[in-house]
């Protein structure tokens, strides 16, 4: 939990200061934490995990305005979060998620190709 904090706050802090340097050390912190952690053995915190990646990754689209991945991984995080947490009964986390999509689909929408 401490490393998705750390990760959460340091993409706020890219946000503010616009550093994107910042923003790659807080993905470098969460892919390490998900990779150290089990689906099987914890999902929902595993979840947690790609609900803050994706955050991350919808920072960076804000941030740049350029798509390079990031929507698409994201969304592939969320799903895979909306999927625990709804097993889970965890409705609250479940609301989080469906937010995150949703923006990502109307960024999606307005984002000129």
């Amino acid at each position: 939990m401490a490393g998705s904090a750390r990760a959460v706050c340091l993409a706020r802090s890219a946000e503010l200061t616009g550093d994107l340097a910042v923003l790659d050390v807080a993905e470098a912190a969460m892919k390490m934490e998900l990779a150290a952690k089990s689906a099987r053995k914890d999902p929902v915190g595993w979840a947690l995990a790609q609900l803050h990646l994706a955050r991350l990754y919808e920072t960076r689209l804000s941030m740049t305005g350029v798509d390079n991945g990031e929507r698409a991984s994201a969304t592939l995080a969320l799903d895979a979060a909306l999927d625990v947490f709804g097993e889970h009964g965890l409705r609250s986390l479940s609301v989080l998620a469906s937010d995150a999509l949703a923006r990502l689909t109307s960024q999606a929408v307005r984002a000129p190709e």
